[in-house]
Formats: structure tokens, C-alpha cells, sequence
């Protein structure tokens, strides 16, 4: 079954540890001051449902905007806001 699909049969609590992680790597990412994208982009790869995924990608996105690169950084941008 696919995460999507448990999640809405199920709720948000069958999610809520990838939750956390998710949230808690993203903290610790942007902890280490300005986070490098590739390393933003696989966090929301590993946890595409979490909640803190757009965050993630929305971090991603200004990061690689800061480092010219604009078409990338639209991508990403693009993605945090489905």
C-alpha cells in the first residue's frame, strides 16, 4: 500500500514518526546555517508526506536561488507549493 493511500485510510498518526524525523532533520539542516540544497532536496526524496516537506522544499529552493540557480530553485519552488 502505498504511503499516500495508508495515510488517508488511516490518518495522520500511521505517518506521525517520519513526521518527527522529518521535521527534526529539516531543524537540524537549517541549524548548520545555510543548509546545502542537495542535502534538502533528499530529506523531502526520504519523506515525501511529511509535513514539513514543502518547508523543506521551499528551503531548497531559496538555497539554490542564493546560488544562481535559478531554474533548479524554480523547480523546487514549484513543488512546495503542490
Amino acid at each position: 500500500m502505498r504511503v499516500a493511500a495508508m495515510i488517508e485510510r488511516f490518518g495522520r498518526p500511521v505517518y506521525e514518526e517520519y513526521d518527527d524525523r522529518a521535521a527534526a532533520q529539516l531543524d537540524r539542516l537549517a541549524a548548520a546555517g545555510d543548509a546545502d540544497p542537495a542535502a534538502l532536496m533528499e530529506l523531502a526524496r526520504k519523506f515525501p508526506m511529511a509535513r514539513s516537506t514543502a518547508a523543506t522544499l521551499l528551503a531548497a529552493g531559496e538555497a539554490l536561488a542564493r546560488g544562481g540557480n535559478h531554474m533548479e530553485a524554480v523547480t523546487q519552488l514549484r513543488r512546495a507549493h503542490r
